[in-house]
């Protein structure tokens, strides 16, 4: 199990990066008219693309589950939100860029992260975690405007809570079988055979939520409208490739790195579709 688990959380989250980055130059491609939108060259690159937010998403849970400071960790979240918005506005109101803005990332992230903030409270005050359920609900109104909503619509938020759900159930399936052995169970959490069985569970998960989304999408009529969902998004289920390579650790996390993290998804995209509307004029 050792020698498999050769990804920590830094690798994740560059990888990552690096899929959303392809995802987005391809968007970018079209968006201008220097591709088609049915090339072959967009579809590779869209489907690297979807490797993307499973693991950002993984990222969100861990994040939560771990942090020392959620505060803290929810004010970036919320200030990362609030200069996003401020972007689109700019970016529909006064460049007056005609394409429609497909969502806010940071509105799946956050309302996934406050779903299971509440309920890893596990008290009185997770009954909290029904406001984001509601908001979520309510965000997918079609006379919303779009960068008001959540990217991932339903499922981006499912994904995040689901991935929280298998962990937690992976937990304590743990706990037994280290109970059983006669271990003890922080020790025990430090083995490959424990995060193993977190990314089974997780890994579960994804290739889940895809399969039922490809059987709405294919049985039930208009699904993919009624919920705006791109079935091709449901080639990240090739993400599990990456989640059963991780082994839970934190890795790399200088300051510097923490905070290029944080702000590599708006400066990307100011700086991808910035190059390609100069181009354009």
């Amino acid at each position: 199990m050792k020698n498999v688990q050769i990804l920590n959380a830094f690798h994740l989250r560059l990888i990552a990066i690096i899929t959303m980055i392809i995802d987005h130059i391809a968007l970018a491609l079209v968006t201008f008219g220097y591709i088609d939108f049915y090339s072959n060259l967009n579809l590779i690159f869209r489907v690297i693309g979807r490797i993307a937010f499973p693991l950002f998403a993984l990222g969100i849970v861990e994040g939560i589950i771990h942090t020392s400071n959620p505060k803290k960790y929810f004010l970036k979240l919320f200030s990362l939100l609030i200069a996003m918005t401020i972007g689109y506005i700019f970016v529909l109101y006064v460049m007056k860029f005609k394409e429609d803005i497909l969502g806010n990332i940071y509105l799946d992230l956050i309302l996934g992260a406050s779903i299971i903030y509440f309920l890893n409270l596990k008290n009185k005050f997770s009954y909290f975690a029904l406001i984001p359920i509601i908001i979520t609900a309510c965000l997918q109104i079609p006379q919303i405007p779009s960068f008001l909503t959540t990217q991932y619509n339903v499922y981006g938020v499912l994904m995040i809570v689901g991935m929280y759900g298998s962990y937690q159930l992976a937990n304590k399936f743990s706990l037994k079988e280290a109970n059983k052995n006669g271990l003890d169970f922080q020790i025990y959490q430090e083995t490959p055979v424990y995060r193993n069985s977190i990314n089974i569970a997780i890994a579960a998960f994804v290739v889940f939520l895809n399969l039922l989304y490809y059987i709405l999408s294919i049985t039930v009529n208009d699904f993919t409208t009624i919920l705006n969902y791109n079935t091709i998004q449901d080639y990240s289920i090739i993400s599990i490739i990456f989640i059963m390579l991780y082994n839970g650790k934190r890795g790399y996390n200088a300051k510097w790195y923490k905070i290029v993290s944080y702000l590599v998804y708006p400066v990307h995209l100011i700086v991808i579709f910035g190059i390609f509307y100069l181009l354009s004029l």
